[in-house]
């Protein structure tokens, strides 16, 4: 795999959102999108994208194409605001940390402010790391806007949180697998896919006032 950032050493989050896709259907209430991809091998994606009452609904599939096996991970990317209160309650048993050449290899306890088992406010400082032992649910507290999403995500032990220091935003990206999955023992987390298996995530968020 290619990178694609000036800034990063090594490829990350895959090849799919780097290629157009084809938009199947839409409406008000859904849109259906779909990618055939040969990169790094074929393979077939779908996204559904839907509004229920109170919810926004994301679901995400892959398909094996190629004639020989291949491992694989799935996760979604949502980017959410960030205000001075905003608060995240996440529970996981433990945190990916770097060794060499800023590549995870080691897992350790949770410590201090990025502990997430009882809602709690974002720290200022950088997190870009993955947790293990998650239960697949999380909740997302917004004073300042008066409300929260309680959120809940299939197929994914582990989240990766990035909260880039003095910026509105950050991301809680549920995943299958850690990062470098595919070099770390045993390949926690990934799929061996046969060819037309497919792997898939949903992803629901719920909108609450506060």
């Amino acid at each position: 795999m290619s990178c694609f950032q000036e800034d990063e050493p090594y490829p990350i989050h895959g090849t799919a959102w780097h290629q157009p896709w084809e938009v199947v259907s839409c409406s008000a209430q859904e849109a259906l999108l779909r990618l055939v991809s040969q990169d790094p091998y074929p393979y077939k994606a779908e996204q559904k994208i839907s509004l229920a009452d109170d919810s926004l609904i994301l679901e995400l599939s892959v398909e094996h194409l190629d004639h020989y096996p291949a491992w694989y991970g799935i996760g979604l990317h949502p980017f959410f605001p960030r205000w001075e209160n905003t608060q995240l309650q996440a529970f996981a048993e433990a945190v990916w940390f770097e060794e060499n050449q800023r590549l995870p290899r080691v897992e350790s306890a949770i410590e201090g402010d990025w502990r997430f088992a009882d809602a709690n406010r974002l720290p200022k400082t950088l997190i870009d790391h993955a947790f293990s032992g998650w239960n697949g649910r999380f909740l997302i507290k917004q004073p300042e806007a008066g409300y929260q999403l309680e959120c809940s995500a299939t197929n994914s032990s582990f989240f990766v949180l990035y909260t880039p220091p003095g910026k509105d935003f950050f991301c809680f990206e549920p995943v299958s697998h850690p990062i470098n999955a595919h070099h770390l023992e045993g390949r926690p987390g990934l799929q061996l896919l046969q060819r037309n298996q497919k792997i898939d995530m949903r992803m629901v968020l719920t909108y609450r006032p506060l």
